[in-house]
């Protein structure tokens, strides 16, 4: 061993430089200690540069006595240091600004979602809504409900009402579509206005007579959709004013001239009623059907009848009929719902030339039959009106002409339910 100070030659018992006399501490320069896993501080072997310490263990001395750092004071200060790191309290300064932050972006997502939501309840495609048109059915007929009760809404209909009872809006739905309905009531004109919409859509609206609902405060079904009015509302039925009493009429002379002779003519049968005929068509006719309404074809008084069979053919779903001769004329309709112009005469199907399935056909109604107008059919590339080879454009020039066109179903899109038809054709 070397002495710290004058570098002389030592036993390795020495406890003093015989050269210098400095004092020679042999336990401190003997033990060479590791450090600990946090290597914050190593003591120095003999013959190296005394309390060679880092920086970290020097801050760390705190009234240590200027004798060398030794191993027990080490360790006695890393028990102190680890004490005093599980008695520290956690900073949870940090952490506030960061759950602040995370509950701000879980809003503004929830706000974004929330728009994105709304903005698609108000947009519907022409595709869908067109869609929605298609399927519509009148509440009555999609959904049957317990008339006898006073809120009768269940899992597929659902009502809401005004102060007086009255239906204000519904809610049901209808091939997987669900419809809207809200109703609102003139009192002087007694009506009810009746608008479905789709989506926020508007889809058809419906009016309806006060005049139609027999009981207060029952739901009846009127032209496929439910009412139900107070007493107040069927107060006023209409009732006219008692007949005034007039004065009896003067006795007058009888006439000098002699009577006119009677008409030689025999007189003729009124003609029957085309309501009833009609009625009873429906009613014993044979044929079972499920729905039905009035219109006009040709320009006359009596109206034509479009009927729906409860069970169509694979060719017709449903036929028409029509007054001639005091009778009920009917012939089926082939290729779908019909389109007419009203009171034109010419009813837009394709029958007569159904074994194109992508023909069609304009028929002509003269008040007592149809007749073949005007035809037309695609087979491959070849476009063909009347028989008559024709370009494309000419083709899809003449069926612009009927695009314009009613269904059968206008102008609301829905027919009367068969119960209720009778009822339809005596008001018309």
């Amino acid at each position: 061993m070397k002495c710290p100070n004058c570098s002389a030659e030592l036993n390795d018992n020495a406890r003093f430089c015989p050269q210098c006399g400095t004092s020679i501490d042999t336990q401190a320069d003997n033990n060479t200690v590791m450090a600990d896993e946090d290597n914050e501080f190593v003591p120095t072997a003999s013959g190296d540069d005394a309390d060679i310490l880092r920086p970290a263990d020097t801050q760390r001395r705190d009234g240590m006595p200027d004798e060398r750092y030794t191993d027990m004071n080490y360790r006695g200060n890393r028990a102190q240091r680890r004490a005093g790191k599980r008695n520290k309290k956690p900073d949870n300064s940090k952490k506030k600004p960061l759950i602040i932050a995370i509950i701000a972006l879980v809003l503004v997502i929830a706000i974004v979602l929330g728009v994105i939501f709304f903005v698609s309840r108000k947009t519907v495609s022409a595709k869908e809504l067109q869609k929605a048109k298609d399927n519509y059915l009148p509440p009555a007929q999609a959904v049957t409900i317990d008339t006898s009760l006073s809120d009768p809404s269940n899992d597929a209909i659902q009502f809401k009402y005004d102060d007086h009872a009255r239906i204000i809006s519904c809610t049901y739905s209808v091939n997987k579509m669900t419809y809207d309905q809200r109703y609102t009531y003139d009192e002087n004109m007694r009506k009810i206005n009746v608008e479905t919409t789709y989506r926020a859509q508007p889809i058809f609206t419906k009016e309806l007579d006060y005049d139609r609902v027999t009981k207060p405060d029952t739901f009846e079904e009127v032209d496929g959709y439910y009412i139900r009015l107070c007493k107040e509302d069927l107060a006023d039925t209409g009732a006219t004013e008692p007949p005034q009493e007039t004065a009896a009429p003067e006795a007058t002379e009888p006439p000098t001239e002699p009577p006119t002779e009677p008409p030689t003519e025999e007189p003729t049968d009124p003609p029957a009623d085309w309501k009833e005929l009609y009625i009873d068509y429906i009613t014993n006719g044979g044929t079972e059907f499920s729905s039905g309404r009035l219109f006009h074809i040709n320009d006359d008084d009596i109206p034509e009848l479009f009927l729906q069979y409860k069970t169509p053919s694979a060719l017709s779903h449903f036929e028409i009929c029509w007054i001639s001769n005091d009778t009920v004329q009917h012939e089926p309709v082939y290729g779908g719902i019909p389109k007419y112009k009203e009171r034109s005469g010419f009813l837009h199907t394709g029958r007569y030339d159904y074994e194109f399935s992508n023909g069609w056909q304009i028929s002509q109604f003269d008040g007592t039959s149809f007749s073949k107008y005007r035809s037309g059919f695609v087979e491959g590339n070849e476009y063909k009106i009347d028989g008559e080879d024709v370009t494309k454009e000419e083709y899809e020039a003449a069926l612009n002409e009927y695009k314009s066109w009613e269904l059968m179903y206008a102008p609301d899109n829905t027919l009367i339910t068969i119960d209720a038809l009778p009822d339809h054709i005596r008001n018309y």
